[in-house]
């Protein structure tokens, strides 16, 4: 099991993936140099890139940027394509230099400027071994209005303080305990993304606890390249997927079977209802039992172990 985490964090490692988007990747660095702290002792930060590019195309813009940073930047190469490789450099990396706690972010993202101080302050008050919070999106020029109105790249909320079952990558902060027993992320994921969710699934069956703030607010950006209908199904069809195939692995098989074939069937059932009315009631009811029918075929796949590959496109620049 892992310990109680430490009630002190000195040294926080922020880690960010990254690969071909440039404008994005400075941004969220220029972003992270405001953070600001206020509920406690400000922590010793070390920004951690891990490119993911074979012909390493971020490594001159780290290098520009660390000469420029009040803190510590550390630039690390992955060649071998996929987010969880990424991350286990990222984490590497971060370890090697001692660092108590580690925080993710996603490369199209940028955080509030008291995004880091706000994880930290719900770690102490919570007790908590992982935190994480909102991400809110931003929308590109061009990106329709229906989409936005019907909130298909809304995430869900919840008060803070609250226990949750998962974290994922795009807004976390995590003590190194929890990165010490875990291990690493699964290379099995490289183009799923579903890796993260894996990871803190494992978490918490090893005791870690992890909470919500909803003061820990990241931004992410949202290009035309994905406010388009077939990306949102393959996002529903990949979600469900990756979930499901990280309960076959991760429970008994008795514990997770006849729920979730009842699941999915309520899932594909509700999506077959929401194609009849859509062509009434309008288009976002169509795409959302689109994305349900989607989710059912998903979650069918994934409960016989196939995993779908969303991340061979690279969105954004």
């Amino acid at each position: 099991m892992i310990a109680k985490p430490p009630r002190d964090i000195n040294r926080v490692a922020i880690c960010v993936a990254t690969m071909g988007r440039p404008t994005w990747l400075i941004r969220l660095l220029e972003s992270l140099e405001k953070l600001r702290f206020s509920q406690g002792p400000t922590p010793e930060l070390i920004i951690v890139v891990c490119d993911n590019d074979p012909g390493r195309s971020a490594e001159k813009l780290v290098a520009d940027f660390s000469r420029r940073c009040a803190f510590r930047v550390l630039y690390v190469h992955e060649p071998k394509r996929g987010i969880p490789f990424a991350r286990n450099a990222c984490v590497r990396t971060a370890l090697a230099a001692e660092a108590e706690a580690v925080a993710f972010i996603d490369d199209d993202e940028t955080p509030a400027p008291n995004w880091l101080d706000e994880l930290l302050a719900a770690m102490r008050r919570y007790d908590a071994h992982v935190v994480t919070g909102p991400v809110i999106p931003d929308y590109e020029e061009g990106v329709p209005e229906w989409m936005i109105r019907a909130g298909f790249f809304e995430r869900p909320k919840c008060e803070s303080g609250a226990l949750l079952p998962l974290a994922a990558t795009n807004n976390v902060l995590a003590v190194r305990q929890v990165l010490d027993a875990v291990g690493a992320f699964d290379g099995r994921f490289a183009l799923n993304g579903g890796d993260d969710s894996h990871f803190f699934w494992r978490a918490r069956a090893a005791g870690a606890v992890i909470v919500w703030s909803s003061t820990a607010v990241v931004h992410e950006t949202v290009p035309m390249s994905r406010a388009r209908v077939n990306w949102l199904v393959q996002r529903a069809y990949r979600v469900q997927n990756s979930y499901v195939f990280c309960e076959r692995e991760l429970l008994p098989m008795k514990q997770w079977m006849p729920r979730r074939i009842i699941r999915t069937m309520g899932i594909g059932l509700r999506g077959v209802g929401r194609l009849a009315i859509g062509w009434v009631i309008g288009r976002a009811m169509l795409v959302r039992g689109m994305c349900d029918v989607a989710r059912a075929v998903g979650s069918a796949a994934g409960a016989f172990g196939s995993l779908y590959s969303e991340y061979r496109t690279i969105h954004g620049q």
